[in-house]
């Protein structure tokens, strides 16, 4: 018989190993694309029971073609220079047990700037993910109405679980307004 495929999950990839993948059913397999509602979101990543780990949240700018140079990322050594203008702002460094950071986006601006995708990555130094709880993903910014980051409006998160002291969570397709789920864990800095 017939088999209707709604065409939101047109853009949602299907795993062929899922050994590599996080664990549980809230983790989208890594190369799914999700649509971005509003033109300012804030992006995150936050944490509970994190002890003896400093987690740092990271912005990467690539290009149409794939390309970063040095000054094109930002993370909590840079972000009060704004290497990103006014279109990326960044919460600052948390280094509580339970804690957030964030980077607040304006998409059309930072499409402006000439560049294709960002890309969200998060660090633990002085430790690995796999003892604690850690989620990221993106709350829609438009109708925030707080100062400080709070879990209302989140349209996309997910779980990291791995035994890595690395994430390259997700980036943002400027183009298209989409999410692409990377969730690539890796011990390397």
């Amino acid at each position: 018989g017939k088999i209707y495929i709604n065409p939101n999950f047109y853009r949602t990839m299907l795993p062929t190993n899922t050994s590599a993948s996080g664990q549980g059913l809230d983790v989208p397999p890594t190369g799914s694309r999700i649509a971005i509602r509003g033109t300012a979101i804030r992006t995150f990543v936050r944490w509970k029971d994190i002890h003896d780990v400093d987690a740092d949240f990271s912005a990467i700018k690539v290009d149409k073609f794939g390309n970063c140079t040095f000054g094109n990322y930002m993370y909590f050594g840079n972000y009060h220079e704004k290497p990103f203008g006014n279109d990326a702002l960044f919460s600052g460094d948390d280094r509580s047990a339970n804690g957030c950071e964030y980077v607040d986006i304006e998409l059309e601006g930072m499409k402006n700037q000439g560049y294709r995708y960002i890309v969200f990555a998060f660090h633990g130094f002085a430790g690995k993910f796999n003892n604690c709880e850690v989620v990221c993903g993106y709350q829609d910014k438009t109708n925030l109405k707080t100062k400080a980051w709070d879990p209302k409006n989140i349209e996309f998160q997910f779980r990291v679980r791995g035994d890595s002291s690395v994430c390259q969570a997700f980036a943002i397709d400027l183009e298209t307004k989409e999410i692409i789920v990377l969730n690539q864990m890796d011990d390397r800095l």
